[in-house]
């Protein structure tokens, strides 16, 4: 082949047309809360229940990660302690791919 010689470009051809169905009402409406709705949560202090902003797929994650609701207090636990070890557990990518939490 000769690499100085220029290929003349193929027309463009148009796709035929797919007829795609237009979206269902049920699908287009995500059941979460507005952004506003999370900041005056946030700014005001009262506790966000994850159950109401989370999907399905979101819970399904947190489930098999192994995550505790409970512990609303995790970052002052952690500024608190600064010579925390990391490592003792699976890493929560571990968690996800190799599901051992008990499934």
């Amino acid at each position: 082949p000769d690499e100085f010689a220029i290929l003349k470009k193929q027309p463009l051809i148009i796709p035929p047309d797919y007829s795609l169905k237009p979206p269902n009402e049920a699908g287009s409406k995500i059941a979460r809360t507005s952004t506003r709705v999370e900041a005056e949560q946030i700014l005001t202090g009262r506790e966000v229940d994850i159950s109401e902003i989370a999907s399905d797929g979101e819970k399904e994650i947190l489930d098999r990660i192994g995550s505790d609701p409970s512990q609303n207090n995790v970052r002052s636990k952690i500024q608190s302690d600064g010579n925390t070890v990391i490592g003792k557990e699976q890493a929560v990518t571990e968690n996800l791919i190799l599901n051992t939490t008990g499934e």
